[in-house]
């Protein structure tokens, strides 16, 4: 369902999630981990709203963020007032 290969964020001077490589299949998955180490980053990148510096990020097949994926995809942020 989601296949991600090198993905990069940067952030000024930092690399996030550098080369991370990650395929999830298709169910519930959780995704657990202390502040600070990308969990909203690589969410974010899966959507398609994370502007990432390498790498690809496929969902359903198709690249995150395509138009195809808007019907079929949900995300909502602790905060979502912010978007």
């Amino acid at each position: 369902m989601i296949e991600i290969r090198d993905l990069l964020v940067r952030r000024g001077a930092t690399d996030v999630l550098p080369g991370l490589r990650l395929d999830v299949g298709a169910g519930v998955t959780g995704l657990l981990g202390p502040s600070g180490c990308g969990k909203s980053t690589l969410l974010r990148s899966v959507v398609g709203v994370q502007q990432v510096q390498s790498g690809t990020v496929l969902v359903a097949g198709e690249p995150a963020g395509s138009r195809q994926l808007r019907s079929r995809v949900g995300y909502l942020t602790q905060a979502p007032s912010v978007y």
